[in-house]
């Protein structure tokens, strides 16, 4: 890999990460709309972790933000995504 393949790499890895926290601030503002958006978009990520998929879960789970469609569930292929993580909380909120 050369240096600007690694580089990218961490730019992503770092964008990620910045938007799980701007996701959880939004959420505790109240503002599940846009904490389900910015999840959803970094879910999309080649670096959606554990964390960024259980947050956008519960999201699904409840209706904050994001209307309770398991039809949409399956489309971002969360179910797939949360196994591949081992995030076993994530995968019992995406099941059931």
């Amino acid at each position: 890999m050369v240096a600007r393949e690694w580089k990218q790499l961490v730019n992503d890895f770092v964008r990620a990460v910045h938007a799980n926290t701007l996701a959880l601030k939004q959420a505790k503002r109240g503002d599940y709309r846009m904490a389900a958006r910015i999840w959803l978009r970094a879910c999309k990520s080649r670096f959606c972790d554990a964390k960024i998929l259980f947050n956008l879960a519960v999201c699904y789970q409840n209706g904050l933000g994001i209307s309770k469609d398991l039809a949409k569930v399956i489309d971002n292929n969360l179910p797939m995504k949360v196994t591949a993580v081992n995030h076993l909380s994530a995968v019992i909120v995406v099941l059931f």
